[in-house]
């Protein structure tokens, strides 16, 4: 459905993080695939607050963040440089339902500056809506 490739992340998510081959060095780990496009994944510390890497090893990847309690929190999507182009958000914190951000040259788009920088939450476009549901189906 959306024809991503597999990969293995680093340490910090970044395509040209450490060695890959050490467990113990990755903070997140594959929980499964949803389909043969879409990673989710977890923290190995289930202590630490889980988020996003901010890189992927691969182009073009979609990682989901699975929660303890089996809800997922988030979706990534990254481009063609690996880097984060937006965050779907499953929460309601910024208003009604779902919403994304944008992400530019690995960093959230803000509006402001300093610790006053908000990043702005978008309603779903149709394509991220679709995202979505695919990927909400495989969570209660």
């Amino acid at each position: 459905m959306f024809n991503l490739t597999y990969c293995v992340m680093g340490g910090n998510g970044s395509k040209a993080a450490g060695s890959t081959e050490n467990v113990i060095l990755r903070e997140y780990r594959e929980v499964y695939m949803l389909g043969n496009d879409i990673k989710v994944i977890e923290a190995i510390d289930s202590r630490k607050r889980v988020k996003l890497p901010e890189e992927s090893h691969t182009p073009n990847r979609i990682y989901v963040v699975a929660n303890n309690d089996g809800t997922f929190k988030s979706i990534g999507v990254y481009g063609s440089d690996c880097k984060k182009l937006l965050e779907i958000h499953s929460h309601d914190g910024h208003g009604p339902g779902p919403h994304y951000h944008i992400w530019k040259d690995g960093k959230p788009e803000t509006k402001g500056t300093g610790k006053h920088a908000k990043t702005k939450p978008l309603p779903l476009t149709p394509k991220l809506k679709l995202l979505y549901n695919y990927v909400k189906t495989f969570f209660p």
